[in-house]
């Protein structure tokens, strides 16, 4: 299979652009996306899932949705942030809407033995050769899993590697992994592993984020920047998208929070500076 991107809109085979307006949160800041989010539907079949994905009154939406025979519908421009992870966090980032590309497979999920069948939470059976057991990363006990079928595989496989050549893809998660108690998708039939090791060799991952720690008072603190220039990221670390032009020497600052010796601060914009480059006033 062969995927191209084409002004943030996929193309290829099997591919449709769906009209899903209102869906979106805007543009993606500078440099981004730079991860992709693997989710399962939940659902019973692709269409059914698009349609669920395009009501308005539904506060969801995803850029790609994959069929069970490698049909996609795009929902969502890839220079739009979607709404699929949600409540997140990824080593340190939260909120993944805002970094990651969303891409739904057809999946129905976990499954519950009904004598020589298995049951969606829908209501649909499904024969034996289509479940496996396996246990859930997130799980001590195994359960049984609808299994992913060859065709959606290879067009999901293609399509990550055609994203990841297209943007600065360093990152594949599982909504799991980025949600873990509140969401089990792609669960353990996808091949996630498999996938990030043929898509991410050779590619730098987004490093670890420190963990945030208040001002110790609970209030902002007041510094200014002590380096001719000073630069003004998006995220706690060296090469961090930028969130703004550099800083000048003298500028004042409110310090809002540290992780280790990255301060987030507020001048004419929001972003992270290195605390060794800021001087405390009074």
């Amino acid at each position: 299979m062969s995927y191209n991107v084409k002004a943030h809109k996929l193309t290829g085979d099997k591919v449709q652009q769906v009209a899903c307006t209102g869906k979106d949160s805007g543009l993606f800041t500078a440099g981004l996306p730079d991860t992709l989010v693997i989710h399962f539907t939940g659902g019973s079949s692709l269409d059914s899932s698009v349609e669920h994905l395009k009501n308005p009154d539904i506060k969801a939406s995803a850029h790609l949705v994959i069929g069970q025979n490698g049909e996609i519908r795009q929902l969502v421009g890839f220079d739009r942030v979607a709404w699929h992870a949600g409540i997140s966090e990824w080593k340190g980032r939260e909120g993944l809407n805002r970094y990651s590309i969303g891409i739904e497979l057809d999946n129905a999920g976990r499954m519950t033995r009904a004598g020589q069948t298995f049951v969606s939470w829908f209501g649909r059976s499904y024969q034996a050769h289509e479940v496996i057991k396996a246990k859930h990363r997130n799980e001590s006990s195994e359960s049984y899993w609808h299994t992913y079928t060859e065709a959606l595989l290879t067009a999901c496989f293609a399509v990550c590697r055609c994203l990841a050549n297209t943007y600065m893809i360093n990152t594949i998660v599982g909504h799991e992994e980025i949600a873990p108690g509140r969401k089990i998708d792609p669960g353990p039939a996808f091949p996630l592993e498999r996938l990030r090791d043929q898509i991410l060799v050779g590619r730098a991952e987004v490093p670890a984020v420190p963990r945030l720690q208040p001002s110790p008072t609970g209030m902002p603190l007041k510094a200014v920047v002590k380096a001719k220039l000073l630069n003004i990221r998006q995220l706690p670390y060296v090469g961090a998208t930028p969130a703004g032009n550099p800083l000048p020497e003298d500028t004042e600052v409110e310090i809002l929070e540290r992780a280790d010796k990255w301060c987030r601060v507020s001048v004419n914009t929001q972003g992270w500076v290195h605390g060794d480059y800021l001087e405390l006033k009074g």
